[in-house]
């Protein structure tokens, strides 16, 4: 519940703006953290004696570990879903000017893998020394348990503020659409009003669909939602070349 009040604060009195202030903040203390983390879970994955049986080669450590199918609809759903997902676009048009834009956009790429890879060895450490620990909780754990605790307290805090900053900047992406583009358009006056209408209803949706799903995995939730989007967009209409050709095919 607590959750849920600060992510409706920080999408109603910051909007757009917090989002990018906070996205930045965010992207300094992940980075720094889980770069230090990361090196100290790499050294603990090498210390693991059981490690060699656990972590198969093949499936640890091969970016096909999960097939090779099943990696590239991961990825082809991933590129899609990022293309034409309302959130990024809108935090492109959000910004001051096109080369700030530029930079952001550029910055959020070169952090992927400095940020992911970290991830992936906490993961891995835990999945090896803690296989009792659900994935959910394998990083919290991790940096609580063992990281010093400036470590772990600055990281628990970083990423408590992506939280926030990232179910608002959805929330508000998806409330924006809705809002503006699906419901009737009403006096200008009420728009602002209508839009936090909507995206609280969007925040309280998404937290009922969370607790129904509490068990399942985070990645699946994001390769399914970006499939829908760009299976969506991408469509053909029925008065589109591609659709006759389809329908003539078929």
């Amino acid at each position: 519940m607590l959750l849920l009040v600060l992510v409706a604060l920080y999408g109603f009195f910051g909007g757009m703006k917090s989002a990018g202030m906070g996205g930045m903040l965010k992207m300094a203390i992940i980075w720094l953290t889980l770069f230090i983390s990361g090196i100290s879970a790499f050294h603990s994955v090498q210390m693991l004696p059981e490690s060699g049986t656990v972590l198969t080669d093949f499936h640890w450590y091969s970016l096909w570990g999960e097939g090779v199918g099943i990696t590239l609809a991961n990825l082809f759903s991933l590129i899609v879903g990022m293309i034409c997902t309302q959130t990024y676009i809108q935090a492109i048009f959000s910004a001051q000017d096109p080369q700030t834009a530029s930079i952001g956009a550029l910055v959020a790429a070169l952090i992927v893998i400095p940020v992911g890879l970290p991830c992936v060895t906490i993961g891995m450490y835990m999945h090896a020394a803690h296989p009792e620990v659900s994935p959910l909780l394998a990083l919290p754990v991790f940096l609580l348990k063992y990281q010093p605790l400036i470590v772990g307290s600055v990281a628990m805090g970083g990423i408590l503020l992506s939280l926030i900053s990232s179910i608002a900047g959805l929330s508000l992406g998806i409330g924006t659409m809705i809002s503006r583009d699906i419901l009737p358009h009403a006096k200008e006056s009420g728009t602002l009003l209508r839009t936090r209408m909507v995206v609280l209803a969007v925040i309280l949706l998404a937290a009922i669909v969370a607790v129904m799903n509490k068990d399942s995995q985070v990645l699946l939730w994001n390769y399914m939602s970006m499939a829908l989007r760009g299976g969506r967009l991408y469509y053909p209409s029925r008065r589109s070349r591609t659709f006759r050709a389809i329908k003539m095919f078929c």
